[in-house]
């Protein structure tokens, strides 16, 4: 995993995933502007910390491709994925709103 300091070293990269920290969740201006100069230089923006509703909102209207946290699935082992899988499809299908996938804005 690579957490960048500078923005100029995400262009030097030859790298196709950037994970953004929770610290930026609860800070929606701040979370844009990472999202936005991210997605301009690589394929996948996750943004970590999705613990509520807020926080998945937040990530939606920074356009994040991924979103990692709790409000998404507790911790889990690899076996239990299906089950996971499952869990977010009847989540998605009863809110309305897709939680499976990359999310679009």
């Amino acid at each position: 995993m690579f957490a960048f300091a500078t923005p100029y070293r995400l262009v030097k990269l030859d790298i196709d995933i950037v994970k953004i920290d929770a610290s930026y969740v609860h800070r929606l201006d701040a979370l844009k502007r990472l999202v936005s100069y991210a997605r301009a230089h690589v394929r996948h923006v996750v943004v970590e910390g999705v613990e509520t509703p807020e926080h998945f909102k937040n990530a939606l209207l920074a356009r994040a491709t991924h979103v990692q946290g709790r409000f998404i699935a507790e911790e889990a082992p690899l076996v239990a994925l299906p089950a996971v899988a499952n869990d977010l499809a009847s989540r998605s299908a009863s809110s309305g709103r897709s939680m499976v996938g990359e999310g679009r804005a």
